[in-house]
């Protein structure tokens, strides 16, 4: 069975009201809250699972002051990606 849920919330929201929230075997979820009575999902990533693992492992999102994402996977290491809206 995949772990699943929520793992970790980047705890700092920008004036793009974008939360951005890992959710081990859901990989990282990009969440829309300029209406917090309807959030909206905006993007996601899941990453390759590791060798010889059902689903990704995702633990941790970083934001960097570029714009880019750094997803952290308990089985593979880390992606950096970009979220283009």
């Amino acid at each position: 069975m995949a772990r699943f849920g929520a793992h970790q919330l980047r705890e700092k929201v920008d004036e793009d009201c974008l939360l951005y929230v890992t959710w081990f075997a859901a990989g990282l979820r990009i969440i829309d809250i300029s209406d917090p009575a309807n959030p909206k999902e905006r993007g996601y990533f899941i990453p390759k699972p590791g060798d010889g693992v059902k689903a990704p492992l995702t633990n941790d999102v970083y934001k960097d002051d570029r714009g880019v994402l750094f997803v952290t996977d308990k089985e593979r290491g880390m992606d950096a990606i970009e979220f283009a809206g």
